[in-house]
């Protein structure tokens, strides 16, 4: 029986039950496999500068999600919306950097041997990577600062703690070269700005493509046909109309970094508070000048009217110009209200601007997307015709190679027969049958026979006899001509003679024949043409120097 250590699913009876989880650990995903339990697993994906949060699915099931996945233009997109604001460096100026990004100390990414790890815990591999740059950066969680990392990281490498600066800025002008993390989610979001990423473990968790959640939610095959595993039936889902633009960030907000709307907001309610804060502050001095005055009174009741009365306007000459300093404060910090104002629908514009341009891109990318269907449809068409084609042509190699061997068996038949004692012993009266039914090819056959031995026995003497016609050009020329035009294959053999022996070389076409300066320059090789080509070869090679001479 399998063991499933630290399991909460075991409690629960999951018969005919399907399971979406978010962030599923990874004992309770072993668990459904091993139970054979549908499931599907969500996860923020680490691509936090996207118009919106997007989510990295895993499931029980295959299925292509390439069409739900955020398209590389919108990607470059809004890397080009960082970098249009911020200025890139002069290299010459800016030393090789590196950055090293500091996590949650207890982010679950970074669980590691029984415990949660810190940067102090990967120190040989720091130090053989600080060598390569030549400055080092520190950056630590925005929601977790450790001074004691802080300051090992300064003390060790001289890195220069940034916490105050915004890690996509730090990224999009280009002021590091490579970052480096246990398992931050900045090492998948770097590569996108040209940055390098190093991963200090090589056990953390890598992600597959961000997944719309609206496109997901509105993929009818995706949850029936995947998820239910519900074959055969067809519909049309429409759940993402009812969900506002950018919700998944203004739910997980703490996930995703600060846009310049959520800066221009933070602004304005600060400015908020500080009115309303000068406002209470005002009240309260006028009421102790108030009160201050009704305390004279009372402590002076001798003093005469004329003094009481100027310490009196004094005090009010007093509140008053606080209260005239405070109304100016309140009236430039409503001006600079109205200015965050404008800037916020500037900014507002100018998102709406990108988001049409967003769709476009995305409408252009379906079409793309469309036509790669249609292209991959065609493309699987071919496929398996290619597959039938080359399933028949291995079924006609496989009997070709059947036939060839029954050929070469029936060969090696043939040839134990002709080499047996009783072919030969018959010889003679198949001669003599052979003159009375076909007398002139018994004799002709018979002659090439005796030819062909009496040249295979007499190769010397007739390779200087090839040799001595080869220096007289006219003559080897005709009877080059006569051979090939009468007996082509006493040609051939007379050619491989004159190979063996070195009569001629293996670039030559005929033994008996050397083609002249004013015809043909180069005879093709014997290997390439059969006797009957090399006939009609020198016929044609005949014609041109019969009509060169003509000219």
């Amino acid at each position: 029986m399998t063991v499933y250590p630290e399991c909460a699913l075991e409690s629960i009876d999951l018969r005919d039950c399907a399971v979406i989880g978010f962030e599923v650990p990874d004992a309770e995903l072993k668990y459904l496999i091993g139970k054979n339990v549908p499931w599907i697993n969500f996860c923020i994906h680490p691509l936090r500068f996207l118009d919106d949060l997007y989510f990295d699915v895993a499931s029980s099931f295959f299925f292509n999600m390439e069409g739900m996945a955020a398209s590389p233009g919108l990607i470059e997109v809004c890397v080009n919306r960082f970098k249009k604001y911020k200025g890139i460096r002069n290299g010459a100026l800016i030393p090789k950097t590196l950055l090293i990004a500091g996590q949650d100390s207890v982010d679950r990414s970074v669980y590691f041997d029984g415990k949660f790890c810190q940067i102090d815990d990967y120190l040989p591999e720091l130090d053989l990577l600080v060598g390569d740059f030549d400055r080092v950066l520190y950056k630590p969680h925005p929601a977790h600062r450790s001074q004691r990392v802080a300051e090992l990281l300064g003390s060790r490498y001289g890195a220069i703690e940034c916490a105050e600066l915004n890690i996509y800025d730090l990224l999009a002008n280009q002021e590091v070269d490579a970052v480096c993390a246990i398992s931050s989610s900045v090492l998948a979001e770097a590569p996108f700005f040209g940055v390098k990423s190093i991963f200090l473990d090589s056990r953390a968790r890598r992600y597959g493509p961000p997944i719309d959640y609206k496109a997901l939610l509105d993929n009818f095959d995706f949850w029936q046909k995947g998820f239910l595993n519900r074959v055969g039936v067809n519909g049309v889902l429409n759940i993402s109309r009812g969900i506002p633009s950018n919700y998944l960030r203004k739910i997980f907000w703490s996930w995703g970094f600060i846009t310049d709307e959520g800066r221009l907001e933070s602004r304005i309610l600060q400015l908020e508070s500080r009115m309303t804060s000068l406002e209470v502050q005002t009240k309260e001095q006028v009421q102790r000048a108030a009160a201050e005055v009704g305390m004279g009174a009372h402590e002076q009741p001798g003093e005469g009217d004329g003094a009481l009365a100027a310490k009196y306007e004094r005090l009010a000459e007093q509140s008053a110009s606080q209260i005239q300093i405070l109304e100016q404060r309140a009236a430039q910090a409503e001006a600079r209200a109205k200015e965050v104002e404008q800037r916020l629908t500037h900014a507002h514009g100018q998102v709406l601007e990108l988001l049409q341009r967003t769709e476009r891109a995305e409408t252009e990318c379906a079409h793309e997307k469309h036509q790669s269907a249609m292209a991959q449809t065609k493309l699987e068409r071919a496929e398996a015709d290619l597959g039938s084609v080359c399933r028949e042509l291995h079924d006609v190699h496989e009997t070709n190679h059947r036939h060839w061997q029954l050929a070469e068996a029936r060969g090696h038949a043939l040839q134990a027969v002709h080499l047996s004692l009783s072919w030969k012993l018959t010889a003679p009266f198949r001669f003599v049958g052979g003159l009375l039914v076909h007398p002139g090819p018994t004799l002709r056959n018979t002659a090439n026979y005796w030819i062909r031995s009496a040249i295979q026995v007499g190769q010397k003497p007739l390779s200087y006899l090839m040799a001595f016609v080869l220096r007289r050009p006219k003559l080897s020329g005709h009877i080059n001509q006569w051979l090939l035009r009468y007996y082509p294959h006493l040609y051939q053999q007379l050619l491989d003679v004159a190979h063996r022996n070195g009569v001629v070389g293996s670039t030559m076409s005929s033994p008996m024949y050397m083609p002249s300066q004013a015809g043909i320059r180069a005879a093709p090789k014997s290997s390439r043409l059969n006797p009957r080509a090399l006939q009609i070869y020198t016929d044609l090679q005949t014609a041109f120097e019969r009509n060169q001479r003509i000219d």
